[in-house]
């Protein structure tokens, strides 16, 4: 407890009382901060002091230079004031008025642009901050790993919040029937993307250098988020009233679908199968290398023929919009497992049958992908369906590291081809397990009532 003071005046009378905080209180709660303070001054301090101690330094060299210097000579300054080497007053004065002006310039932007970042609300205020600090680390050349692992984790955490948001929106922009098409195009989008962005870059960064490549990526990103600052997005009237906080909405969805037996099981049922299925595709190279003995183009052929398929399937879920879902999903993501596994035991001159089978496994699994998005997006509750996605996606994401901590000691020991047989045929008889579960089956029967 703090020990209480008391300062009396000339006539004895108590004026002021002062709490005196016990030392290891007052350590853990300021004194620390003190001690860092007075760490990060000496250690700024350092290297001006070492320079100055080489400039009284009468040998001139900086490595011959001692903090404390063994003898003190004025003699660098003569030699530097008097001109012998350059007039070199009128360049200290050039360069006080080129940094004046430079450094007067960045502040008055960079206020202004502190102002606006941090007193305004606007979208793609966070985004456009993020873009602008990645450009600028590139520019000055100041990139360390570390911060590129920084800066890719924030973005993977905002698009955690950026995908679901976009899936629960698509049920409040169209109706109802036309939801399994929106899913289609939505991967079709997301097909092309993958097939023509890697080209693309690569194609501009055989031109231009690393920075203004960044510079083109958020100048295209700004063009592609413009057009939603002229959509409205339907506001959901949620069922609840109270405002919670954000792991409480998350423990809600969690405890919402672990108590409606359909949902509990098609999310089980896809998380297991993203444990089998997902390491497969990080495994591409094994498959190519160890079983039909290719190089880097056989790989490239095999992950353009991956994203030509999940084109196709977008496609088709556009066109067929299937008003049964849920059996899509189940066939869709078995189909593509058991054809991945087959590719594990061709002979290895035919690679271009197991090219194929990879296009027709990426359509089904694509077609099976869009059917999930529209089951979730038909049968949830509006107010409900961001949660819901949320939750699938963070199973998703502990499901893939899971089953690649568990396949790199299998295929050691099995070898190439036994993985990819054994961890599809896995993948695909977990999902036809579902067709023996009525409750999943019955799934999309449900219209937003989940």
């Amino acid at each position: 407890m703090a020990k209480t003071e008391s300062i009396t005046g000339p006539d004895g009378a108590p004026e002021i009382e002062m709490n005196r905080m016990p030392f290891g209180r007052w350590f853990r709660e300021i004194g620390w901060r003190h001690v860092i303070g007075v760490l990060a001054i000496l250690f700024a301090a350092f290297p001006v002091l070492y320079v100055i101690s080489a400039s009284l330094n009468p040998l001139g060299t900086v490595a011959s230079t001692r903090l404390i210097p063994t003898r003190i000579s004025l003699v660098n300054y003569q030699t530097l004031l008097s001109g012998a080497r350059g007039p070199f007053l009128r360049w200290y004065l050039n360069t006080i008025i080129v940094c004046s002006i430079v450094a007067a310039s960045q502040i008055f932007l960079s206020v202004l642009a502190a102002y606006a970042f941090s007193r305004f609300r606007f979208k793609g205020r966070r985004g456009g901050l993020l873009a602008l600090l990645l450009i600028m680390m590139f520019e000055y050349g100041n990139v360390e790993l570390w911060q590129i692992y920084v800066l890719m984790a924030t973005r993977s955490a905002m698009q955690a919040f950026q995908g679901p948001a976009t899936m629960a929106s698509v049920a409040t922009l169209v109706p109802p029937d036309f939801v399994p098409r929106a899913a289609g195009f939505n991967q079709t989008v997301q097909g092309l993307s993958m097939v023509g962005a890697a080209p693309l870059g690569a194609l501009l960064l055989s031109f231009v250098p690393v920075k203004y490549a960044l510079g083109v990526d958020v100048l295209t990103a700004a063009i592609g988020i413009s057009p939603l600052l002229f959509v409205t997005i339907p506001p959901v009237i949620s069922t609840s009233s109270r405002h919670v906080r954000i792991w409480a909405q998350f423990r809600d969805g969690i405890q919402r679908i672990w108590s409606d037996r359909s949902l509990r099981g098609l999310y089980m049922l896809v998380t297991i199968t993203t444990m089998f299925f997902m390491p497969l595709f990080t495994m591409i190279p094994l498959l190519v290398k160890s079983r039909y003995h290719g190089g880097p183009p056989q790989l490239a052929l095999l992950e353009s023929l991956t994203g030509v398929g999940m084109i196709i399937g977008g496609i088709l879920v556009a066109v067929i919009a299937p008003k049964r879902k849920v059996p899509w999903v189940l066939g869709g993501m078995s189909l593509s497992c058991f054809l991945i596994a087959a590719t594990a035991w061709l002979p290895p001159e035919l690679f271009l049958v197991c090219g194929a089978l990879w296009l027709v496994g990426a359509s089904a699994f694509m077609l099976a992908n869009a059917s999930l998005m529209a089951v979730l997006q038909t049968v949830i509750a509006q107010d409900f369906q961001g949660r819901a996605i949320s939750v699938l996606t963070t199973m998703n994401a502990v499901a893939a590291p899971v089953g690649l901590a568990i396949a790199n000691p299998l295929g050691e020991f099995l070898g190439g081809s036994w993985l990819f047989f054994v961890f599809g045929l896995s993948g695909g008889f977990v999902m036809i397990s579902g067709f023996l579960s009525g409750s999943v089956r019955r799934l999309d029967l449900h219209k937003g009532t989940t």
